[in-house]
C-alpha cells in the first residue's frame, strides 16, 4: 500500500512540475495586441468620406483601432497629450510588438539567409538605433525561429534571429 501511494505521489509532483514548465513556456511567447501606423508617415482623414489631413502619424505611433470599413481604418490616438480620433488607409497600420535591441542585430531580406551570403542583409541593427516593430513570428523549413520586423527609423523590413537580445517596449 505504501508503494502504490510513494508512486502515487511521485506522478502527482511530475504532474506538477510539467504544468508549471507548460504554462512559463506559454508565458514567454509574443503577444500582438497593440496596433502601430507601419509606413514612413500617414496622413490622417477625418472621416473616410471627409478628405484632407488632419494630422500625421508616423512609424511606430501607437493607435488604438476602432473599426475598419472596407480599405479604413477608423483609430483613436494620442498626440501631444491630447486623445483624438482618425482614420487612414488600413495597410498602414500594423499589428505588433515593439521592442528595443539590447544587442547588434542583423535583418535579412529571407529566413536562413546569414551574414556570410552576397546581398541578402536587409539592414544592420544597433541598440542605438530607434525600435523595430515585430510584424509576426515564422519557423523557417529548417525549425529556425525567425521574426519579420521593421525598422521605426527608416522603415526597412526582413527577418531577425528570434532570439536575438532585446525587450519588449510598453
Amino acid at each position: 500500500m505504501k508503494t502504490r501511494f510513494l508512486v502515487f505521489l511521485l506522478a502527482l509532483c511530475l504532474c506538477l512540475v510539467s504544468s508549471a514548465c507548460l504554462a512559463e513556456e506559454a508565458d514567454n511567447s509574443l503577444h500582438f495586441d497593440r496596433f502601430y501606423v507601419s509606413l514612413p508617415a500617414m496622413d490622417i482623414r477625418e472621416a473616410p468620406d471627409k478628405p484632407g489631413a488632419i494630422d500625421t502619424l508616423y512609424a511606430g505611433d501607437e493607435v488604438e483601432v476602432t473599426g475598419t470599413d472596407g480599405i479604413w481604418a477608423m483609430f483613436n490616438y494620442v498626440k501631444n497629450g491630447e486623445e483624438r480620433t482618425g482614420c487612414t488607409w488600413a495597410g498602414a497600420i500594423a499589428q505588433g510588438i515593439r521592442i528595443h535591441l539590447l544587442e547588434d542585430e542583423f535583418v535579412f531580406h529571407k529566413p536562413v539567409y546569414d551574414r556570410e551570403d552576397l546581398g541578402l542583409i536587409s539592414s544592420w541593427r544597433e541598440p542605438t538605433d530607434p525600435d523595430l516593430l515585430i510584424l509576426w513570428e515564422e519557423t523557417a523549413e529548417d525549425g529556425q525561429e525567425w521574426l519579420f520586423v521593421l525598422s521605426l527609423e527608416d522603415c526597412r523590413a526582413g527577418y531577425m534571429r528570434a532570439d536575438a537580445k532585446y525587450e519588449i517596449v510598453e
